[in-house]
């Protein structure tokens, strides 16, 4: 079984649905919305909704339309979040250098207008991609940052999501006892925060963990504890 990545998608002021005439919806609110902040909201939402209706390319459209708004609107955060957005798309395409650079690009404005749940996102999903480029220093570095903040805004999600990644780097790299320190510090935290979906992925990390060791028992209980919950 698959190890499972915890990716962090920020969503803007709408929450875009993947619901049958969400799209259809928010594309008619944009006929009649102002060239302000607003509508760069709509446009990345918009986006959004395509993207979770598997359609990338024209997801994209929406996100570089919000992108070329701000930017006119001179609005910091839009082009921030039009920059995750596009990186986000690319890191799906399997383009790691395009997607670094819009991550940089919207971590400096993340930083400027410290937008702090935006920093500790695009610093976990750029750290995946190093982990995914076995560049395991970057990687660590990046989701220690993500707990730090994570922290700091008491944002239990995310910091128990960056223990969990840094837990499957150290799996990579066959440092099982720290894989598993890693893994129950993010479970600890998931269950306190009765976090069902990160407790889900959490225990199928550590299942994957003893199969590897072919602990064969263990990984069977961690897997069936992930399907009862």
């Amino acid at each position: 079984m698959e190890k499972l990545f915890f990716y962090f998608f920020i969503l803007c002021c709408i929450n875009a649905s993947s619901q049958n005439g969400s799209i259809d919806s928010l594309l008619h609110i944009l006929k009649t919305t102002k060239e302000d902040t607003v509508k760069v909201e709509l446009l990345l939402d918009i986006g959004d909704a395509l993207k979770i209706n598997g359609d990338p390319d024209s997801a994209d459209i929406f996100s570089n339309s919000a992108l070329q708004l701000s930017k006119q609107l001179n609005y910091k955060s839009g082009i921030a979040y039009s920059y995750t957005n596009l990186g986000n798309s690319s890191t799906n395409r399997g383009n790691y250098p395009d997607a670094l650079q819009y991550y940089s690009k919207a971590l400096q404005l993340f930083e400027q207008i410290k937008d702090l749940k935006g920093e500790s996102a695009i610093l976990n999903n750029t750290g995946i991609i190093y982990h995914i480029q076995s560049n395991y220093p970057e990687a660590i570095k990046n989701y220690k940052k993500v707990i730090i903040i994570s922290q700091q805004i008491h944002n239990r999600k995310f910091e128990s999501n960056a223990f969990s990644n840094i837990g499957m780097v150290y799996s990579d790299q066959g440092n099982y006892p720290e894989a598993l320190k890693y893994y129950l510090m993010s479970l600890k935290i998931s269950e306190e925060a009765s976090d069902r979906q990160s407790i889900i992925n959490t225990k199928t990390n550590i299942g994957t963990l003893y199969a590897n060791q072919k602990k064969s028992q263990l990984a069977y209980t961690y897997y069936s504890a992930a399907l009862s919950i």
